[in-house]
């Protein structure tokens, strides 16, 4: 096992290249645009700083000015830890961050932006989530009003700064509730409206206003994610098991693997991009591969993240991200596979994404994912799951 990570680990540098797998030639013929895809880790294991990323700062202040806490500053008025001001103004919502765009929402939850409505009337909810934790909650009202606007920190899960009632300024506070409704986020430099989905460390982004950028859809990988779940399904291995005695000795393996390629406090950034018709996979070096791959038919809404140590290998690590969830699982080797592919039930991934990342899971609406889903669609070749199966 050391001579093996040796020579894993002797290729797979961060440095990552951009593997180009055919699979459609037809879909390149169609004027879409590569997609831009960033791999990236900061070295931390709390909290990410997205601002490394192509994420952005959101229009934020700078880190270090941010505060511990958002403050009420009257009625109707609220600036979050990281400066962006929020004002109830003629029954509705405006969002002013310290850089970038501003933004309005009218009564009927629908966010503005450049002088024309950029989403639609949000009759089952809007959320709108800034990368310092803060996340707006919007009830829909009439056209001359919003029903209720409320504020949620991500360090106070369970409290709501109430901000509005029927149009009307309020500053108040109330148990917070799960929220419901469309979820975007303020990316870029405060000149970017993002739905995003998760699929194991890798996030799909796709933008609904941008300016002055493509509004393509890209994907952006989190080494960080990546290093703390292995060494998170490190953990959860049972030791000295029977039916399987090399279980802890391979998870020693992966999480030696993962912190090799993205190191605590050493950051790095490595852009590239893949063209239409090709299947996104992304390599280190001659042997580690990271994949992204579609389960079952168009109708399952599933995807998978696989992590390889060899281009021709079955998947060692897989991340199963369905509507409901993702969980994390070790791929058993091909000859132990009686009956099942994984070892264990897994781990469910959305708690290293919520340690890490500022926001409450889900990420998204399944309304939104399934758009996100059809955004990437020209990377994700649809796979029966009878071929998937036998494929991944």
């Amino acid at each position: 096992m050391g001579w093996a990570l040796r020579r894993v680990i002797r290729h797979a540098v961060f440095a990552a290249s951009f593997a180009l797998v055919p699979v459609a030639h037809t879909l390149a013929q169609r004027g879409l645009e590569p997609l831009a895809v960033q791999v990236w880790s900061t070295g931390e294991d709390g909290e990410l700083d997205l601002a490394a990323s192509s994420l952005g700062n959101g229009g934020l202040l700078p880190r270090e000015r941010w505060r511990d806490r958002g403050r009420l500053l009257g009625d109707g008025l609220f600036e979050s830890r990281g400066g962006v001001r929020i004002a109830i103004v003629d029954g509705g919502v405006r969002i002013a961050p310290p850089v970038g765009t501003e933004l309005t929402i009218d009564g009927r939850g629908r966010i503005h932006g450049d002088g024309r409505a950029l989403t639609e009337f949000a009759q089952i909810g809007l959320v709108l989530r800034f990368h310092d934790g803060t996340e707006l909650r919007i009830h829909a009202g009439t056209e001359r009003a919003v029903r209720h606007v409320g504020l949620v920190e991500h360090a106070r899960p369970e409290l709501e700064v109430v901000l509005a009632q029927r149009g009307v300024p309020k500053q108040g506070m109330q148990r917070a509730r799960r929220a419901n409704g469309m979820v975007f986020y303020l990316t870029g430099n405060g000149d970017e409206l993002s739905s995003l989905v998760a699929v194991g460390p890798m996030l799909l982004v796709r933008p609904v206003l941008v300016r002055a950028r493509s509004k393509a859809p890209r994907l952006v990988i989190a080494g960080d994610l990546l290093r703390t779940s292995t060494a998170a399904l490190e953990a959860a291995t049972p030791k000295n098991r029977v039916q399987y005695p090399d279980a802890e000795k391979q998870a020693r393996f992966l999480t030696s693997l993962c912190a090799k390629l993205f190191p605590r406090d050493k950051g790095g950034i490595k852009d590239g991009s893949l063209l239409p018709g090709v299947r996104a996979t992304i390599a280190f070096g001659d042997d580690v591969r990271l994949d992204l791959m579609p389960f079952g038919n168009v109708h399952s809404r599933t995807l998978t993240c696989g992590l390889r140590l060899d281009p021709e290998a079955d998947r060692t690590l897989e991340w199963v991200a369905m509507p409901g969830g993702t969980r994390m699982y070790r791929v058993l080797p091909e000859w132990q596979q009686r009956g099942h592919r994984y070892m264990g039930r897994g781990l469910e991934f959305e708690d290293a994404l919520e340690k890490q990342l500022p926001w409450s899971m889900p990420l998204a609406h399944a309304v939104q994912r399934d758009k996100t889903l059809r955004a990437f669609g020209p990377w994700l070749p649809r796979i029966e799951a009878a071929e998937a199966s036998a494929r991944r």
